[in-house]
This record gives structure tokens, C-alpha cells and sequence, in this order.
């Protein structure tokens, strides 16, 4: 286990500056990560953040500046460059997983890097060194399961567990958890702390300072392409932080007046029954309430509420709406009904991904703004929100 007596640079960007047409995306930026150190990479959007993780990884060259990975330069041409820094060990995860969903978790750990026997690939082999990389960072997954059947906190930890492969200097994590409810988010968490623990340094970008304080030791905060403040969280307020990020003192949000919670049922589930995962389930929501549904992985949590919207049968049991019994839900009826349905899995079962924001805000309300089923563009506000929703971050989608 590595054990840091003293401060050994893994990575640093001396003078960094990166300009874009009529964009100033980095302006003479000094960063420095250490060996094992797990450092919080801080900012707005567009305060450079990415610009910054896509000239570490070599994917972005600097317009003036130089780049240090251990004590070797980062230099080369545009079609070396990335795959330099990967020689170098710098590795990735962005929030668009890169994962093939119709391969096994070995095949997907070990992909452009086969390992042979006699000219043919070693599936053995291939097996024994993803059990390594999943053992590693103590994932709990089979190396031969289909990576389609995973669920996206388990396709989470297997793209970090493929970047433990040819050991790594250094990790970059693109906001990792964006999309994982709390119980998910723990198995991150303790991943990342095995690879600090390994001497893997890890930059880590999140928005979520309560994880962030629990995960690095330090942050670089940025703002309008500078490094505006490097700071050590143990002793720095999260006040502070936000100061930096905005380049004043935040004004404090208005208190929302809580809303009244009326004793009128709008949902109950009686006694739902969906093998294998739900067996007896039963609760009442009211009007003005909010309800939390928790649980590990695998604990029934999506099936229960796809059940509820009709988008998966269940055996036994009754759902309420309003007072009117629904013996089998549909999930066009249920839409009408006004209950909408969010899935985990945003990018997959959430949008259409070639279609524009505003069409995919209106997809369960095309009838109410058609006329004689041609859409209404003047009903579809605001105009600028025509680029395809594949093009938005996880948080916008």
C-alpha cells in the first residue's frame, strides 16, 4: 500500500494556455498533482475545467506551455499526442461511458489490448487479468457478464476498473456519479480510495461537495480559465469554495416556505408482488409529499417503480390513483394520468438522443401541442434549445 512521506509530482502543467475563437478557454494555468494524492477539480461551467483534463490526456494541445507526465514532456503531433499521455499513464472516465454493451465485462477490460496465446486471444488469460483489475478496486462483478446487463452504477465502477489496466500514473474522473443515487455512489467512493492507496493520483471533478470532501484532500478551484485558488479542503469552508468559483461572496438562497402536505392519497400500492425482486410491497403517497424509495443495488428499487408506470407487469397487487383502482397500468395511460416517469439510465431510456431538447421536453405531450398531428414549433419554447440532446451534459439531460 502506498504510503505518501512526501509530495512526489505525477503530473503538472507549467504556463498552460489554450485559446478558441473568440474564447479564452485556459489563460496561463498552473497545476500540479501529486503521487496517491486525490485532488477535487473545482469550477462553473466553462471555467476550463475540460480544456485542462483534455491537454493532460493529450487529446488537446496547448497553444504556449508545457505538460509533465512524471518527469517526461508531453510533446508530439496531434495524431500521437493522446496516445503518448496513455503510454505515460494517463488514463480517463468521462461521463459518457465507453463501455460496448454487447461484450463481457473481460472482453470490454481487456479491449484493444488482447492478450494472445499462438496468434489467437488467451480468453483465460483475458479472464484472469479482468478478475485482477475488478479485484483491485473490489468490484463485485462477474468478468463474464454481458456488460448490457449491467446496471449503471456497476458500468460505472467496471470503465474505472478498465483504466487500472497497465498501471496507471494517473486517473481522471469526469464527474462519475453524476447519474448514481447515494447507496452507488459509496462503491465510487471506495474505489477510488483503493487506487489513492495503490499511489494512483486521481483527479476527481464533481459538483457534490459533500462527496468531495469525503474523497480528496485538496482541491484547484477554477474560474473564467484561471486557476483562481488551490486549497486544502480539510481547512477550507465550503463558503470559501464558492467564493472562488464565482469571484465573489455568494448571495444566500431565499429559505423555501415548506409546502403543506394534505391528507388526500394521490398514489398507494397494495401488496405488489413482482418476482423476483418484489414481494408485498405497499405504500401510500400524498398530495405535497415527497418519498424516498432506498436500497442497494439489485434491491427492486427500479422494478418496482417501472411496475408502478406500467412499464413491467407485476403478479399480484393493486396501485391506486385518485381513488380509481388500475388493474393493469399502461404507461401511455398512466402519462395521461399525470404521472411521469424519469429512468435511471437517462441516456439509453431517457431521451432520443438525435433530436433536438425541445422535442425531446415534448415527447409525452405531442398531442396537446399538435394540430391535426403536425407539430406546433411556436408552443415549443425557448427557440435556442434546438441542438440534439446527445450534445448536453448528463446533468442538462
Amino acid at each position: 500500500m502506498f504510503t505518501a512521506t512526501e509530495a512526489v509530482p505525477v503530473a503538472k502543467v507549467v504556463a498552460g494556455n489554450k485559446r478558441y475563437p473568440g474564447v479564452v478557454a485556459l489563460d496561463n494555468v498552473n497545476f500540479t498533482l501529486n503521487k496517491g494524492e486525490v485532488r477535487a477539480l473545482l469550477g462553473k461551467n466553462g471555467a476550463g475545467k475540460s480544456t485542462l483534463i483534455r491537454m493532460l490526456t493529450g487529446s488537446e494541445r496547448p497553444d504556449s506551455g508545457d505538460i509533465w507526465i512524471g518527469e517526461t514532456r508531453l510533446e508530439g503531433d496531434e495524431a500521437t499526442l493522446t496516445r503518448r499521455a496513455a503510454e505515460l499513464g494517463v488514463r480517463a472516465v468521462y461521463q459518457e461511458l465507453s463501455l460496448v454493451e454487447g461484450l463481457t465485462v473481460a472482453e470490454n477490460l481487456c479491449l484493444g489490448q488482447w492478450p494472445r496465446r499462438n496468434g489467437m486471444i488467451d480468453y483465460l488469460q483475458m479472464a484472469q487479468d479482468a478478475q485482477r483489475c475488478l479485484q483491485a478496486l473490489g468490484v463485485d462483478v462477474s468478468p463474464e457478464q454481458l456488460v448490457s446487463t449491467l446496471s449503471p452504477a456497476q458500468k460505472q465502477l467496471v470503465e474505472i476498473a478498465r483504466v487500472m489496466k497497465g498501471e496507471p500514473r494517473v486517473v481522471i474522473l469526469d464527474e462519475p456519479t453524476s447519474s448514481l443515487a447515494s447507496a452507488e455512489v459509496e462503491l465510487v467512493i471506495s474505489a477510488v480510495k483503493k487506487m489513492s492507496a495503490l499511489g494512483v493520483a486521481v483527479i476527481y471533478v464533481s459538483h457534490r461537495m459533500e462527496e468531495i470532501r469525503r474523497i480528496a484532500s485538496c482541491a484547484t478551484v477554477m474560474r473564467d480559465g484561471q486557476v483562481a485558488g488551490d486549497v486544502m479542503l480539510e481547512n477550507t469552508s465550503t463558503h470559501h469554495i464558492v467564493s472562488l468559483m464565482l469571484g465573489r461572496d455568494h448571495v444566500d438562497i431565499a429559505p423555501v416556505a415548506p409546502q403543506e402536505i394534505v391528507d388526500q392519497a394521490v398514489l398507494e400500492v397494495r401488496a405488489l408482488r413482482h418476482k423476483p425482486k418484489l414481494e408485498d410491497i405497499s405504500f401510500t403517497l400524498r398530495r405535497g409529499e415527497v418519498l424516498g424509495i432506498a436500497g442497494l443495488l439489485g434491491a427492486g428499487r427500479s422494478e418496482l417503480l417501472k411496475a408502478i408506470v406500467g412499464l413491467e407487469e407485476y403478479e399480484q397487487g393493486e396501485i391506486v390513483i385518485n381513488g380509481e383502482k388500475i388493474t393493469r397500468p399502461d404507461y401511455g395511460d398512466m402519462l395521461k394520468r399525470g404521472i411521469g416517469y424519469t429512468p435511471e439510465n437517462r441516456k439509453e431510456a431517457g431521451i432520443i438522443p438525435w433530436l433536438g431538447v425541445d422535442e425531446n421536453t415534448v415527447l409525452t405531450n405531442r398531442q396537446k401541442i399538435s394540430a391535426n398531428g403536425v407539430l406546433q414549433w411556436s408552443t415549443i419554447p425557448p427557440p435556442d434549445r434546438r441542438g440534439d440532446a446527445a450534445d448536453d451534459g448528463q446533468g442538462r439531460q
